[in-house]
């Protein structure tokens, strides 16, 4: 049963990885996937093993200024659950870094939630108050620096699974469970939290907020 699940997840990885979203951010090609083909590269554990490690530290680091980020969000636009689901995150998230695949999971799907709510509010494009603006304001630092860290993992993360492609061992997958479920998560975490910048940024120049640290690190997010 573990190798079925394990391989249906690698099959799901490539899929999503290599899909159309993911290609428009330069994502790197898998041998024998939408390309020309090529043969199977012999597996590098201990390599990926500290791959993996160095990217649940980048993970951490990025969803704690995203979760920071969001809770000044969530409130100056009174979306009060929101934000107390995300300083919450953040407070377990400043206790320590990552531990694995599950805690990552949750991590970034509370924090994929909270994002949404975010731009379904400001897709109403109501007015905020001056207490709001000024509150707003000072969540953009924070944001555009989770979002650059979010961003660079999901592309170092699918980069490095490509070398997974070809791989049955179960050992293996479970061992890099984390690093396989962020590459497979690469296409939402960068449409979400990159793509997230410019609806930002547009809702605050709108409202008259000083966007110059979000679209210096929006920039960033091209290179």
């Amino acid at each position: 049963m573990k190798l079925r699940v394990i391989s249906t997840a690698v099959v799901l990885i490539s899929a999503a990885i290599y899909a159309a979203p993911s290609m428009a951010f330069g994502l790197p090609s898998i041998p024998g996937i939408g390309g020309s083909g090529g043969s199977s590269t012999s597996v590098d554990v201990g390599s990926l093993t500290k791959q993996q490690s160095d990217l649940l530290v980048t993970m951490s680091a990025s969803l704690l200024n995203l979760s920071n980020a969001q809770s000044i969000m969530a409130d100056a636009l009174d979306l009060k659950e929101q934000a107390a689901i995300a300083k919450s995150n953040a407070d377990k998230l400043s206790a320590g870094n990552l531990t694995g695949k599950d805690d990552t999971a949750k991590f970034v799907e509370s924090s994929l939630s909270v994002n949404k709510a975010i731009a379904d509010k400001m897709a109403k494009g109501e007015a905020l108050s001056s207490d709001s603006k000024a509150k707003f304001a000072t969540s953009l630092l924070p944001y555009g620096q989770g979002s650059v860290g979010m961003v660079a993992a999901a592309q170092k993360a699918a980069g490095a699974a490509q070398s997974l492609t070809h791989t049955t061992d179960p050992t293996v997958l479970f061992k890099l469970g984390s690093l396989l479920y962020v590459a497979q998560e690469a296409p939402a975490l960068i449409s979400s939290f990159g793509g997230a910048t410019s609806h930002i940024i547009s809702f605050a120049s709108a409202q008259g907020i000083d966007t110059s640290a979000l679209k210096t690190a929006a920039a960033k997010l091209g290179d």
